[in-house]
């Protein structure tokens, strides 16, 4: 009987839970699949982003470069530019009424290179004024009148056009003369005289003088400058604009 009860109490200790000692143990026991490690990332070579850089500092100078001389082949001659700018006045006017322009062109032997250079860019005006009336009919007209410097019969547009064909047409005829007379002054003062009576009915006048000198009649400055005070007529010279002093 005492072996009996012997034997199930020692069966009862072995069934005992284990301790939290041993619990402790086993968890220190490690797993058979090692924790995964963080794999470190090697640096780019600073010399491989100098290089990046430098290129992008390359293409960025040749744009800028490649940028100015497209600007500079779009803006042309000095005549071109100047003529450009005559143009971005006329345009501006013709949004407020009538506009009429007279071109004093000096036709020396002297000024051949400017007049040449003078009459494309002209010519390149009235052909951008071309397409303007095409495409917006209501965008109004500039009206033309042309003299020439050093020819016999210096008028050559005398009753305003608005024919752009004909001012081209005419200004392609005009051509180097021999004479050497250059009565800028005058000249002025006659387009002011014949062209005064558009003035006062409300219409914009611009007398545009393309010449390399000073004139043969400086005497007539003031006169002239008195002149298109009164009336309000502004004159432009593409060349030698100390001629007024």
């Amino acid at each position: 009987m005492w072996f009996l009860v012997a034997l199930l109490v020692s069966g009862c200790q072995q069934s005992k839970p284990v301790s939290s000692e041993a619990e402790a143990k086993r968890e220190e026991i490690p797993t058979s699949e090692p924790a995964p490690q963080e794999v470190p990332v090697a640096p780019q070579p600073r010399r491989a982003v100098d290089s990046v850089v430098d290129d992008y500092e390359q293409r960025r100078e040749e744009y800028s470069q490649r940028a100015k001389e497209e600007a500079r082949a779009r803006a042309g001659t000095t005549e071109d530019v100047l003529i450009g700018q005559v143009g971005d006045l006329l345009r501006d006017s013709m949004q407020h009424g009538k506009v009429l322009v007279v071109w004093i062109v000096d036709c020396t032997a002297n000024n051949d290179q400017q007049r040449s250079n003078a009459t494309r860019a002209i010519n390149n005006l009235y052909a951008d004024l071309t397409v303007t009336a095409v495409k917006n009919p209501e965008a109004g007209s500039v009206a033309t009148g042309l003299v020439a410097l050093g020819r016999k019969e210096p008028v050559v547009i005398d009753e305003p056009t608005i024919d752009y064909d004909q001012v081209t047409a005419k200004l392609a005829r005009l051509s180097k003369t021999n004479s050497e007379e250059e009565p800028i002054f005058t000249a002025i003062g006659d387009a002011i005289d014949r062209y005064a009576s558009y003035r006062k009915n409300g219409g914009e006048v611009y007398v545009v003088v393309v010449t390399n000198e000073a004139g043969d009649d400086q005497e007539l400055n003031d006169t002239v400058i008195a002149k298109a005070k009164r009336l309000a007529i502004p004159i432009y010279v593409l060349g030698t604009p100390a001629m007024f002093g």
